[in-house]
């Protein structure tokens, strides 16, 4: 849509040659309870210019490239209780000028990232289960705000989770058995910050 919103409430879109579901708009997005699997390319395309993308209950899974590729030029990005399994990557989620959260997403067994995240501001990954992706479980890069991430579980990764920002919070959370390139074992997190930091995570100041 040129100018105006979208929002998507139900539907499956699913078994496609192409992209499941695209949508480029000029204003927020909504998805609710969408189903996009076993698409030749893409499960879900959301391109936006000036808005908002919120993305509530979306399965988006086996599908030939990502699960789920959403970007906004200027918006914030918001996910709850996805599952973006099974796919080359299982969510890529960019923001020219806004935030990105994270609400107990479930994206396992992708190809590659199980979740790559760019944005210029902060970025909130509260629960969620991102385990045995061929590369790493969490990809996240903050070009000037803060990453927290809570109570996350990224076991049997390359990496349990690459972390890209100025200030960075890691409370509670599961990070075992991930091949990591960064000395040090395996490790359940109670709570820390990059002082301390030294297991299995990478960390780019």
């Amino acid at each position: 849509t040129e100018n105006g919103s979208v929002a998507v409430n139900g539907g499956n879109f699913s078994n496609n040659n192409l992209t499941g579901l695209n949508i480029n708009a000029n204003g927020n997005v909504t998805l609710d309870n969408v189903t996009a699997t076993e698409n030749a390319s893409s499960g879900v395309g959301i391109f936006v210019d000036n808005g908002n993308v919120s993305l509530n209950n979306v399965i988006s899974t086996y599908n030939g490239e990502n699960g789920v590729n959403a970007s906004t030029a200027n918006g914030s990005i918001t996910v709850n209780r996805g599952n973006f399994s099974n796919n080359q990557d299982g969510l890529d989620a960019r923001t020219d000028n806004g935030n990105i959260t994270l609400n107990n997403v479930i994206s396992m067994g992708n190809k590659f990232e199980g979740v790559y995240v760019w944005t210029p501001g902060a970025i909130l990954v509260n629960g969620g289960d991102f385990s045995n992706n061929g590369g790493l479980g969490l990809d996240l890069s903050s070009s000037s705000g803060v990453s927290t991430l809570e109570s996350v579980t990224a076991i049997g990764n390359m990496d349990g989770a690459r972390l890209g920002a100025s200030d960075v919070d890691v409370i509670c959370g599961n990070y075992l058995d991930n091949d990591g390139n960064v000395p040090g074992r395996s490790s359940s997190v109670t709570s820390f910050n990059w002082n301390s930091i030294s297991h299995r995570f990478s960390y780019i100041p």
